[in-house]
């Protein structure tokens, strides 16, 4: 099996001067030779940086084919130009007085108009930092309007990769639910333009600093899902759009979920780890619950131990078979982090790390002096394309890795 990835990146705008006059001197007050300046065309272009920094989350749209967003923790949003296969920047217009909306702490899509997003931008919840802000687009963000939030978001804090935080209702498109690191969740019914506090929601704590991570929504069942950074009661749900909440029977204890993903069969996985992340995860598991009668699962590919310790982070579910998913895991420093993929709903599981070849010719520097750069370090969080399940995207503290052959797996090619 030849399973490829490579990595991609965003470009940086540099500028420049464009001619020169040049004066020769000689005795004072003698004739000065003149020389002048050459009119040249200058074509002035993005200098293409493959990799970075990191890269804490990717958004793909359901309903339009190559509808990408990806959200850094201090780099802006991005979205992905299909034609073009290059990363478009959406916020560089924010900078001086707005430098805290350059950090993504959430991205949604309305899943039934392309047009719209928004964005849970705010960088650190200290004293000193400003409030946070939502910022909704009905151009796919291009131009964006600010609705000021009353609390502070932090893109770049621990468990900046759990999400996602911020969702819009698919029965409901004008409705938005943002899951908040201190003040619980919150509710917009005007296209995220006004927010108020559920109050019926039952963490209203900062549970580690970290908070409500994820909202999910099952539109078949009208269910919502809020997943929290707690390690006693991680999941609630409530099926009466939001207006109350309990906590999802029979949910594993003892570590805090990272990401939730529901499957077309009904199936609502769950990734853990004993720390927020990006640093400092050391155990991990994946929890899959049936919802339609909330029996639990231990999935897990593999069990973390003495010698080998690590989380687990990103989860994604193939939109056309729902058997099909694929996690991360996180913090794995003695053997590397790596992916893994299910083809029954986590019964057997696949390691993709030792066989898949990794291209980084575009970004030489990620070998860091072996023979080839090796999968990435806080892998976050992963997506399956939902129209083509041989293209997968991950996150990691240096970019996003693309495979465009992932079904490769399959066939022992």
């Amino acid at each position: 099996m030849k399973l490829t990835t490579r990595v991609v990146g965003v470009g940086v705008l540099l500028a420049g001067l464009g001619g020169l006059t040049f004066a020769l001197n000689s005795k004072p007050g003698a004739k000065r030779d003149t020389f002048p300046t050459p009119k040249l065309a200058y074509t002035w272009k993005n200098v293409v940086v493959r990799g970075g920094g990191f890269v804490s989350g990717i958004v793909t749209h359901p309903k339009e084919s190559g509808l990408m967003y990806a959200r850094t923790d201090v780099g802006g949003a991005y979205r992905w130009d299909d034609k073009a296969k290059r990363w478009i920047p959406l916020t560089d217009q924010f900078g001086g007085p707005d430098w805290n909306f350059t950090s993504i702490e959430s991205i949604a899509v309305d899943p039934t108009d392309a047009n719209n997003v928004y964005i849970a931008a705010g960088t650190y919840t200290n004293d000193w930092a400003g409030n946070g802000a939502i910022l909704r687009s009905a151009d796919k963000g291009t131009t964006w309007k600010v609705s000021p939030l009353p609390f502070k978001n932090g893109g770049n804090e621990d468990g900046r990769s759990a999400g996602e935080r911020l969702a819009v209702d698919p029965n409901t498109p004008t409705t938005l639910f943002l899951g908040t690191r201190h003040e619980g969740l919150w509710q917009s019914r005007d296209s995220g333009e006004t927010w108020k506090k559920v109050e019926s929601f039952p963490v209203k704590n900062k549970t580690n600093g970290i908070g409500t991570i994820f909202v999910l929504f099952d539109k078949k069942a009208k269910a919502i899902y809020a997943g929290v950074s707690d390690k006693v009661t991680g999941l609630y749900r409530s099926t009466d759009n939001g207006a109350t909440w309990k906590a999802v029977a029979g949910q594993p204890t003892g570590l805090l979920p990272h990401h939730g993903v529901l499957s077309g069969d009904g199936a609502l996985y769950v990734t853990y780890g004993d720390a927020p992340g990006p640093n400092g995860m050391s155990d991990g598991a994946v929890w899959k619950v049936d919802t339609r009668k909330d029996v639990w699962s231990n999935v897990t590919p593999i069990k973390p131990a003495e010698g080998d310790k690590f989380g687990y982070a990103g989860v994604s579910a193939d939109a056309r078979s729902p058997q099909t998913l694929v996690v991360t895991t996180m913090d794995r420093w003695a053997k590397h982090d790596t992916i893994f993929r299910t083809r029954d709903g986590g019964k057997t599981w696949k390691d993709l790390g030792p066989e898949s070849v990794r291209d980084s010719s575009q970004a030489p520097f990620l070998k860091w002096g072996r023979p080839e750069a090796d999968a990435g370090h806080w892998m976050g969080d992963i997506e399956i394309d939902p129209f083509n399940p041989d293209r997968v995207l991950y996150v990691t503290g240096m970019g996003i890795w693309t495979s465009s052959d992932m079904t490769a797996a399959d066939k022992g090619a």
